[in-house]
């Protein structure tokens, strides 16, 4: 059970440093910005983004990636940047505990992989153990679910001949697709008119409980393709700004001859305007190509390996534009290193070649030598010495260390990748690392925090105007901005929007239906509770239990808590099944805690739990009720018009409330504006703080 990422509230901090005092966030805690100099209100920004969450702090990274001189400004109205990721550093009778009060685990995906790396955490990523099990709570007690076929014939809660019935129904396809549906149908409903209520009950309820504290009335095609991903819905696709662009693209007319051969060489940008035939190329390029033939046969001619280039690659890796080494990573850095004008891709060539020697620099192992500083050491004689002892000693040196002729190859960093990608992970100081790592790239000052948008309209053709809310004024501000993006819930949005949208589609958004979840930390010693063996946690299919959901912390990663003879859990209570639980006292949810996992597990001599923090998300994850996606649908159209130009909206009620699916959204948003909004060329430059 996972309390979803979304919205633009919360915060929450983790850094990659070690955990600080008790009670205090892990990492750097302080706000963005202190109550200090009011919003500049006499500059256009170039875009405005409403809300603090990780959607937008990955689509600032993404944009400042592209287009490095752009003004980027984030409202968010809480103290910090974050959304629901939140994590905090506490002590207790000198233990020490790492909290997550939003998200615990996440699957990576192609994107959240690349993130990761780019921001340098992948050293920091911690993969969930396989052989961990989950368990379904029902009946008093707790039952093994094994993630494959014969787990799934040993799960007790369902009968054999119910699973040979479906089987049956899906191998031989005895059953209607929900795409046939001309109306929109429950999960329960689905479940009953196709296979059967002992599945729904045992299998899929739980999974409603615990991706969105929801309940069996939700709508099936929202539910199978946004939370369990098992095809895409006909109506709206998560990916709807790679949609976009696919559909810009078929409307546009074809550009042929883009890019040239010439372009290639001369590592142009590929809208670069490739020359006329006709057109005479300069004399230096002409050389340059030809420089590059030779060295290609040259390459064709000579099979011998040189394992001083392959030590040099491992050692080093050079950036022939500027000349500088760049040191290299274990896992694979950022990208292979940059295009150039040439072909430069053996480091042997610029090392020994004759041809390039009055032009390039000589690289070694730990230091760069200009050539020319001295006559001796470029004589014949020197010179086939050196390279000859040079060879000998790195020859021996692959010997006993083979790995490193690996280490900066595409096959090493692929093996790398699988070992990640596609796995349920969390960081080891918390999932907040990697806000505070895309903080590192954004300037303070053009981050407002405690600043609430009251709504935005048109000030004029290419400029919107946000008015926000000064919490300690009685007067109003307003900022102006050439591209907006609303990142907030579907209520927050109506709400800042409701001068500019039809009152219909405003009413649409009001109505989308959220769950309320508390996230509670406890412990237990673990001579007061017994667990099953290998537990990850498990998930309700009690309809009266408070609790949805748990993971057992401490057993995922060792670094929740320092000591080892405590058991931490994290468990959510809640949802749509008890819609007042966010309401009541803390010492009564603390009462119904202690009581139910009382009867969940084997708690010996009357032990209490210890809490040690407790969080009240509201409104916090969309609840798919029926024709949910029509409703969207019907929304998104309408930003489609003209008067919405430049004013985007992406949030987790539209393009998925995981993770990985807000790092998505956030790059594809990201590109669609480099390709559509800024008429300007993709740079691969490092985000610049501006």
């Amino acid at each position: 059970m996972s309390a979803q990422e979304g919205g633009a509230e919360g915060d929450e901090p983790g850094m990659a440093v070690e955990p600080g005092e008790a009670n205090a966030p892990c990492g750097v805690s302080t706000p963005i910005r202190p109550e200090e100099d009011p919003p500049d209100e006499q500059q256009t920004y170039d875009v405005i983004i409403i809300g603090g969450g990780l959607f937008s702090c990955c689509l600032h990274y993404f944009l400042k990636k592209k287009k490095p001189d752009i003004r980027i400004l984030i409202l968010e109205k809480e103290q910090t940047l974050g959304g629901y990721i939140k994590t905090e550093c506490l002590e207790h009778q000198g233990k020490k505990f790492l909290c997550e009060l939003g998200p615990n685990i996440f699957k990576t995906s192609d994107e959240s992989y690349q993130l990761l790396k780019e921001l340098n955490l992948l050293s920091h990523v911690r993969v969930l153990n396989k052989n961990l099990l989950r368990y379904v709570y029902s009946g008093g007690k707790l039952h093994p679910l094994r993630l494959s076929i014969w787990g799934y014939f040993a799960f007790p809660l369902i009968s054999a001949i119910n699973k040979v019935k479906l089987i049956y129904k899906i191998l031989f396809k005895r059953y209607k697709k929900l795409t046939a549906y001309d109306e929109d149908i429950s999960v329960e409903g689905y479940m009953r008119e196709n296979f059967d209520l002992q599945h729904f009950n045992f299998l899929l309820l739980p999974l409603i409980y615990g991706s969105c504290g929801g309940m069996g009335n939700i709508s099936a095609i929202s539910f199978f393709s946004r939370n369990l991903k098992l095809f895409d819905n006909k109506l709206n696709k998560l990916r709807v700004w790679q949609e976009r662009m696919e559909h810009q693209r078929a409307c546009q007319p074809p550009v042929w001859g883009r890019v040239s051969a010439v372009d290639s060489l001369r590592g142009g940008d590929v809208d670069s305007a490739a020359p006329l035939p006709n057109e005479e190329e300069p004399p230096n390029l002409q050389k340059h190509i030809s420089i590059n033939q030779q060295h290609s046969y040259a390459q064709g001619m000579n099979q011998k390996h040189d394992s001083s280039s392959c030590f040099n690659n491992v050692l080093y890796r050079l950036d022939t534009s500027t000349g500088d080494t760049i040191a290299g990573d274990l896992i694979g850095e950022s990208n292979t290193i940059s295009e150039t004008t040439g072909d430069h891709s053996s480091g042997s060539h610029q090392n020994n070649n004759p041809v390039n020697d009055k032009f390039t620099t000589k690289h070694h192992a730990g230091m760069d030598t200009k050539k020319g500083q001295c006559d001796f050491e470029h004589t014949p004689f020197v010179k086939r010495i050196y390279e000859k002892c040079k060879c000998a000693i790195l020859d021996a040196m692959l010997l006993f260390i083979p790995q490193l002729a690996k280490v900066g190859s595409i096959e090493y960093e692929q093996q790398q990748k699988k070992k990640i990608l596609g796995k349920t992970i969390s960081l080891k100081y918390g999932m907040y690392e990697i806000i505070d790592q895309l903080k590192k790239n954004i300037n303070e000052k053009y981050v407002w925090t405690n600043e609430e948008v009251d709504f935005v309209e048109k000030h004029n053709e290419d400029t919107w105007v946000c008015t926000i809310k000064r919490k300690h004024a009685s007067k109003t501000s307003c900022i102006y901005g050439r591209n907006i993006i609303l990142t907030v819930n579907s209520k927050i949005c109506a709400n800042i929007m409701r001068k500019i949208l039809p009152p219909e589609m405003k009413a649409n958004l009001v109505n989308v239906q959220y769950t309320s979840i508390i996230s509670v930390t406890v412990y237990y010693h673990k001579k007061d509770i017994i667990l099953p063996p290998n537990c990850f946690g498990f998930l309700s299919a009690d309809k009266t239990n408070h609790i949805l959901g748990c993971f057992y912390t401490s057993n995922m990663f060792k670094e929740r808590c320092n000591d080892d003879s405590i058991v931490v859990l994290t468990l959510y209570m809640g949802g749509k099944n008890n819609p007042n639980d966010v309401y009541m006292e803390e010492k009564d949810i603390i009462k119904i805690i202690s009581e139910e996992l009382t009867n969940i597990f084997h708690v010996e001599n009357n032990a209490q739990p210890v809490i040690l923090k407790m969080k009240k998300w509201f409104d916090s994850i969309p609840f798919y009720s029926l024709n949910y996606e029509r409703n969207l649908k019907r929304f998104l159209n309408e930003l489609n018009n003209p008067q919405y130009r430049n004013l985007f909206v992406d949030s987790g009620w539209i393009t998925g409330t995981s993770i990985s699916d807000r790092i998505a959204s956030a790059r594809d948003l990201s590109e669609f504006m480099a390709s559509s909004v800024f008429t300007m060329k993709t740079q691969c430059a490092n985000p610049v703080l501006a």
